[in-house]
């Protein structure tokens, strides 16, 4: 399987928000499986970026999986997602930040295009990622704009 990184970098409001996906995808006509093998070194020190090892960096790993999963409802894709490396700092990433980086690497796979008014829509839940609490993940729904009431 192709291996394919997206990238999520903005300032918005004055925060920097960073983060890194690296992931291989195979289309399937199976249910989509979705993996996480990350093995990076974690934190080594103030200012240099972090790669999520396999223990902990859980909300990461969460995010990353629901930027896979959004942007595979998206390009009405089914896949075999496996996810190798995260990269961020605990100081420009998130949860919500991961997930736009996991969607854009999907896409990227893929080769496909969204409507303009997708991204517009996931890029504003991922802006408001830095009023979540780490362990507070948005939805498909959420990055699709949908509210469920």
């Amino acid at each position: 399987m192709p291996i394919t990184e997206g990238r999520f970098r903005r300032v918005h409001g004055g925060l920097p928000h960073c983060g890194i996906v690296e992931l291989s995808v195979e289309p399937s006509d199976s249910p989509t499986d979705i993996s996480v093998q990350c093995s990076g070194a974690g934190w080594i020190r103030q200012g240099s970026l972090e790669d999520a090892s396999a223990d902990g960096y859980d909300d990461w790993k969460r995010g990353a999986v629901r930027g896979v999963e959004f942007a595979l409802t998206v390009a009405d894709q089914r896949a075999v997602v496996v996810i190798r490396r995260i990269t961020g700092m605990i100081t420009d990433t998130n949860p919500s930040i991961v997930a736009g980086a996991a969607a854009l690497a999907i896409w990227d796979a893929l080769e496909f295009t969204s409507d303009e008014t997708v991204i517009t829509t996931m890029e504003s839940v991922v802006f408001r990622g830095w009023k979540r609490d780490n362990s507070d993940i948005p939805t498909v729904n959420e990055l699709l704009g949908r509210t469920t009431i």
